[in-house]
């Protein structure tokens, strides 16, 4: 793998013009606790909203129907923790503009772990065409009982791509409940 230069990492808050259409979006973390992190991608029309249930992708449903993302596994409970997310752009059906990625702490009232358990997270784009990383940033210092943070966002431009770093967390954990932060309030078919 390469990098565009390993030692820097882009702000949480910046934009990446992507050169390919097949994407890995990785997302790792450290922690001194047993924490089990899940990673989301809420698939986003021209409205930024979630049309079906069916739009989302996670460790409960690994891949959307047009095969154009792909959750690449559930990391239960590792110190530390990484898990990734596919994007083949070409499969993508035209009318979803933008992918949200979201990493949430699985039962984290019960659990008692919040994002603030985190001592850091990476987050990684990889054009898989050429192997390179495009994009890397390291977030950290959590707010206090958030449970939930949107890491960045995958957006088409024409048939180009874009990664647009983020940090907005959110006290919803659950893909049920993360999802009205998107516009699904209903989990319709």
């Amino acid at each position: 793998m390469k990098t565009d230069n390993n030692n820097d990492l882009h702000p949480a808050d910046s934009r990446i013009n992507l050169r390919g259409t097949h994407f890995l979006i990785s997302v790792s973390w450290e922690t001194n606790k047993v924490l089990d992190g899940d990673v989301m991608a809420f698939m986003l029309d021209e409205n930024g909203t979630i049309p079906r249930r069916y739009d989302i992708v996670f460790y409960n449903l690994q891949h959307h129907r047009s095969k154009s993302v792909i959750h690449r596994g559930d990391d239960k409970r590792h110190i530390p923790g990484q898990e990734h997310i596919e994007v083949i752009g070409e499969l993508l059906p035209q009318y979803f503009f933008e992918i949200a990625f979201v990493l949430s702490i699985f039962d984290a009232d019960e659990n008692d772990m919040h994002l603030n358990s985190l001592e850091s997270l990476i987050v990684s784009v990889e054009e898989l065409e050429t192997r390179e990383i495009r994009y890397k940033s390291k977030i950290s210092n959590f707010s206090s009982g958030m449970n939930a943070v949107e890491v960045g966002r995958l957006q088409r431009n024409g048939e180009h791509w874009s990664f647009l770093g983020k940090c907005k967390e959110s006290e919803k954990y659950k893909a049920v409940h993360l999802s009205e932060n998107y516009g699904l309030y209903k989990w319709k078919e």
